[in-house]
């Protein structure tokens, strides 16, 4: 790719070669041949020099080492794949093994099960880190002592995706289903589109493909301040609540974010936007110079898109999408939950930006298979129901419950529930327990820390949670550790019962371990 300069250059030479030599040459020829040569030499100057004035301007060239520093992580762990199937060497390095570290070891990509100087060799050109990765990380040292530049998965993501048109999903919630939705239905209409997703697509088994199309679809965290580094011309805020507030910690901040995410969208680009958000409708205050299509949940003079007659028919959702007050077509969702069918909405949208028939996006989204851990049914045995998934916010945490309510009404309700982060347990301590204080039997295990590492972090429990949501009239235990857990589900759960896992940490393994034992 980087070289297709020199690629063409040198077809041209073999056009050309046989005139030059019988004296036949014109002067069109050659200077074909003199700007396909300078096309060549610029192309690979920037071959040679992707790291210049302490800065890294693009990847290096394919087959060249690349090393990730948490790898085992949802971003790094694609973007190892993406760029393996590119042709680059890819190595890593992850404290812990998971099904990510396992997933890349089958794909022929070396995991270093350590953080140490010796994981860093001499042919290393590039290093790609997690954002939790602090610059102490003895990894990190020993790259900038050898002058290896090291950059953020946010950069390296935002290098791919200026190779191609980006489309750049933002939010709170929703970011993953909605990024693997549009990454689906641009396949199925042959785009043969790149993607970046936050979680493994069950139509793939891959969180990312390396395409050949033109347009590269990625999800944007806002999480420090990542999605500056996101060049899309297409980009979309599904929605704006309170969420990474260790970072961020104020309101203002947050939104402001957001902002400059969107104002740097070209003028002929779109950025898409749920204006039923109040969150959303602030950021969008301030003119920006790209086209706006507005969505939301139900018709208002703001809202350009939205959904009508939603009914569920056979545990499938059928609903009407209108547009600007005339009715676009019915489609169903192969996802469950009403705000499944906004994620859908969205996906539709920029299938007509991109003039995708309306026939394919019908049926794409009637036959997606959905992401792992986004109310994944993982398994039936003795009669009970198990289900897991990703949410770790009150917003996510209540639709998990709304959709399991709406569905499973007649069935007695497991929730497990593994808080994410100490700091955002105690942020919405009481919002949490709201939610959880319903007809649902709840079980708590510790909270998950991930980046929150220091005492002064852990600043709330899991036994706290009990306690507020037994306050507001629920039914709740602490458990001390997963073994514990799942020996009470297995002595307590009977025939006919929906278990549902929930957390961005490892809650999974729960259900996992409880069908293993039930069998």
């Amino acid at each position: 790719m980087i070289l297709s300069g020199v690629r063409r250059h040198n077809k041209v030479n073999k056009g050309y070669l046989q005139s030059f030599l019988t004296g036949q040459m014109t002067s069109t020829s050659v200077g074909i041949i003199a700007r396909e040569c300078h096309k060549g030499a610029m192309a690979l100057r920037r071959h040679n020099s992707f790291y210049s004035n302490g800065q890294v301007t693009n990847l290096p060239p394919p087959k060249s080492h690349i090393h990730l520093i948490g790898i085992g992580g949802t971003g790094l762990s694609n973007i190892a794949y993406y760029l393996s199937s590119r042709g680059y060497k890819i190595t890593g390095s992850e404290l812990q093994h998971n099904p990510a570290t396992d997933w890349l070891k089958r794909e022929g990509i070396k995991v270093f099960q350590s953080h140490k100087v010796s994981n860093i060799l001499s042919d290393t050109k590039l290093i790609i880190k997690s954002a939790a990765v602090r610059d102490n990380n003895p990894e990190i040292k020993e790259a900038l002592r050898l002058k290896i530049p090291v950059i953020k998965y946010a950069q390296a993501l935002g290098l791919l995706m200026a190779e191609k048109t980006g489309i750049a999903i933002s939010g709170t919630h929703g970011k993953t289903t909605t990024t693997a939705l549009i990454s689906y239905l641009l396949s199925k209409a042959k785009l043969n589109p790149s993607f970046m997703v936050g979680g493994v697509l069950r139509d793939f088994e891959s969180g990312s493909v390396f395409g050949k199309g033109r347009h590269f679809v990625a999800e944007a965290c806002e999480y420090d301040r990542s999605f500056h580094h996101l060049p899309a011309k297409i980009k979309i805020i599904n929605n704006i609540e309170p969420d990474h507030m260790d970072y961020y910690k104020t309101w203002a901040k947050l939104v402001e974010s957001f902002r400059q995410f969107i104002a740097t969208t070209p003028r002929d680009g779109f950025v898409i936007a749920n204006m039923a958000n109040s969150g959303v409708r602030e950021c969008l205050r301030k003119k920006i110079d790209a086209h706006i299509i507005a969505f939301g949940p139900m018709p208002s003079r703001a809202c350009q898109w939205y959904p009508k007659n939603i009914r569920v028919i056979n545990d499938r959702w059928h609903f009407e999408v209108w547009h600007k007050g005339r009715k676009y077509g019915n489609f169903v969702n192969s996802l469950p939950g009403e705000h499944n069918i906004l994620n859908a909405i969205v996906a539709i949208i920029v299938a007509d930006i991109l003039k995708v028939n309306k026939n394919i996006i019908r049926k794409a989204l009637a036959g997606f298979k959905g992401v792992h851990r986004r109310f994944e049914i993982v398994g039936r045995v003795k009669g009970r129901l198990v289900i897991d998934d990703y949410g770790h916010h009150p917003t996510e945490l209540k639709t998990v419950v709304d959709t399991a309510r709406k569905l499973f009404p007649e069935r007695r309700r497991w929730l497990i529930f593994q808080p994410h982060l100490y700091s955002r347990t105690k942020l919405f301590l009481n919002d949490f327990a709201k939610v959880l204080s319903g007809n649902e039997i709840v079980l708590i295990p510790p909270i998950y820390a991930a980046r929150d590492v220091t005492p002064a972090q852990r600043v709330t429990s899991s036994e706290e949670l009990v306690k507020r949501i037994v306050h507001y009239g629920g039914r709740a235990k602490y458990l001390p550790d997963f073994p514990s857990t799942v020996k009470y589900l297995k002595e307590n759960t009977i025939p006919g019962d929906v278990i549902i896992t929930i957390g961005a940490g490892d809650v999974w393994e729960i259900g996992q371990e409880l069908i293993k034992q039930l069998k």
